[in-house]
């Protein structure tokens, strides 16, 4: 998996995935829409 992103090819499925990866990836996806969301209620 990660000699594909190193090589700039894309991850197509969560199957090419390692769990760990993942696990990190929906954290940090679920992190980044929880600012917008609440930065958006600043304006």
């Amino acid at each position: 998996m990660m000699a594909k992103i190193e090589r700039g090819e894309r991850l197509e499925s969560a199957d090419e995935m390692t769990a760990e990866y993942r696990d990190n990836l929906v954290h940090l996806m679920t992190m980044q829409a929880d600012s917008e969301l609440a930065g958006g209620y600043g304006y």
